[in-house]
């Protein structure tokens, strides 16, 4: 519709947001240092996999969750210790909160990835869309509820 304006305080929040991220230099590090992690996890997770299912025999599906387990930890450890530096917070409310938002992240790809199969995206391009999509925030959750000071 002509002159409708909804979407300008959203355009002008979004832009805000990414002032911010660019002029804030602790949330840079965080983000730089995330993504470090997250690329670890992928190769624990993948690696981890691999040796269950290729050397040790265990069945693909067990070996995924625990691979994706021991990612979840991986990540865990390196975001409370090295991104965030928050090793002297409370461990339990930090696991407690990382889990749920994980889990909750884990089930909006989940759905995201659904939709884009369904509109006919070919699924391993809809899998690394999907996974992509809930970096941000999954960050900017992780951030302020599980690692914060």
């Amino acid at each position: 519709m002509v002159g409708d304006h909804r979407g300008v305080p959203m355009l002008i929040g979004a832009m805000a947001t990414m002032s911010t991220l660019l002029s804030d230099r602790e949330l840079r590090r965080h983000a730089g240092r995330y993504i470090v992690v997250g690329a670890s996890g992928y190769a624990v997770q993948l690696g981890s996999f691999a040796l269950m299912v290729h050397v040790l025999g265990v069945p693909y599906l067990p070996a995924a969750v625990i691979a994706g387990c021991l990612a979840l930890a991986n990540n865990f450890l390196l975001n409370r210790y090295w991104t965030f530096e928050v090793a002297h917070g409370r461990v339990g409310r930090q696991a407690r909160n990382y889990v749920i938002i994980s889990t909750l992240m884990f089930a909006t790809q989940l759905a995201l990835l659904h939709l884009l199969v369904v509109l006919g995206c070919p699924k391993v391009a809809a899998e690394s869309i999907s996974a992509f999509a809930v970096v941000p925030p999954n960050f900017l959750l992780q951030r302020r509820f599980a690692f914060r000071a």
